[in-house]
């Protein structure tokens, strides 16, 4: 997909951070009625096909590490490969995306109450 080997992360790390309160931020590259449904809590939504008008004001946020997701991988990993060549150096998607995050048992925030 890209020249550059992307990171991946995986749920229970993620989790962890979070939990610890490391200056991360959250990407969800889906659509805005998939992330309305479920999302990670504290995600912030920026569908992939937005990410390049978008990475002003993700830089904004100063994360040390912007995690990228979506339902399985595949947008979560375009979006990455999209912040990656504009210079951001501390991406990572999430392995399995949101699919994974619920095989683990956290939580998610929408409207979708399952």
């Amino acid at each position: 997909m890209t020249d550059e080997p992307l990171e991946f992360i995986e749920p229970v790390e993620l989790k962890a951070k979070m939990d610890g309160g490391a200056p991360l931020l959250v990407v969800d590259a889906r659509n805005p009625d998939e992330f309305a449904a479920r999302h990670i809590p504290g995600a912030r939504n920026v569908p992939v096909a937005d990410m390049p008008e978008a990475l002003e004001q993700i830089a904004a946020a100063k994360p040390d590490l912007v995690v990228t997701t979506c339902g399985s991988s595949g947008r979560g990993e375009k979006a990455a490969q999209v912040m990656a060549r504009s210079g951001f150096t501390q991406v990572a998607v999430l392995r399995g995306g949101l699919a994974a995050w619920r095989a683990q048992g956290f939580t998610s925030d929408g409207a979708d109450p399952a």
